[in-house]
């Protein structure tokens, strides 16, 4: 809903592809990557390690949407900028909760709910975002919108983060700490040369596709959300997904979030 109030039709119409594109490809290429160190290193099966890419791959609305907004509003929109990483955050997130959710309905051995839920997710989601980017067009009434989604999401976000950190196995985390940082640290390398890949030969320049290299680095929320779910589902590495999901928050959220602060005013031009 955040993403969806914060765009506007004008700038979206001109960085609509490279939005598709930034919201596919860096996720696919982390998320593969993952799959491939965790078999190799952790030993997964190829379903667990499937579940632990997509868990880990998607980057945060809850640090990239608000900060996002905050440098559209204080003008630093060049070339639209602010408005490229809300549209492809938010699809980055869908489309990771949507290939989790095929390779959590295979473990489970194809359940219908389970089929069902894995397609209607994406979709409430989008339905949702699409309804905030209506609301902002249309509506006479959206800054009390805006408001009161930024009042639920301050209170629902402690709920989260503090559930994840009561499930965490403290000792998984730290028998695995080290393989876990170069897995998710090999994942976020790849996703920054896909960011570069998506962005080359456009209107862009080359501070600008710095920033949105910066803008892919925090994970937190659909890690805090996903994280527990396997573990909750009974699935074997259950205890280890949440472990490195937790750890992958704690290596790129607040990093993130300072990082994309300092570097906005730097990087990008005002309107």
């Amino acid at each position: 809903m955040k993403a969806g109030l914060g765009i506007d039709s004008k700038t979206l119409k001109k960085v609509g592809k490279r939005a598709v594109l930034l919201g596919f490809i860096p996720n696919i290429l982390e998320g593969s990557i993952i799959i491939v160190l965790a078999i190799t290193i952790l030993d997964l099966p190829f379903i667990e390690a499937g579940m632990l890419g997509f868990i880990v791959s998607p980057i945060s609305p809850a640090v990239v949407i608000p900060s996002m907004i905050r440098l559209k509003d204080k003008g630093y929109n060049g070339n639209g900028v602010p408005v490229l990483n809300l549209a492809s955050a938010s699809i980055d997130d869908i489309v990771s909760v949507f290939i989790f959710s095929i390779f959590l309905s295979i473990y489970l051995g194809g359940v219908a709910n389970e089929s069902i839920s894995s397609i209607v997710t994406p979709v409430v989601y989008i339905i949702i975002m699409v309804s905030g980017f209506f609301i902002s067009k249309y509506s006479k009434h959206k800054d009390i919108i805006v408001t009161s989604s930024n009042n639920i999401w301050s209170v629902a976000q402690i709920y989260l983060f503090v559930i994840i950190g009561l499930l965490v196995n403290v000792e998984i985390a730290f028998t695995v700490g080290f393989t876990a940082i170069i897995i998710v640290l090999v994942g976020l390398i790849l996703r920054l040369l896909g960011v570069w890949a998506c962005l080359y030969k456009s209107i862009f320049t080359i501070k600008e596709r710095l920033f949105c290299m910066v803008a892919n680095l925090p994970k937190a929320t659909v890690q805090a959300s996903l994280g527990a779910v396997p573990l909750i589902y009974g699935v074997k590495s259950g205890d280890l997904i949440l472990a490195i999901s937790a750890l992958s928050i704690i290596l790129t959220a607040p990093v993130g979030l300072i990082l994309i602060d300092r570097l906005g005013p730097i990087l990008l031009t005002k309107d």
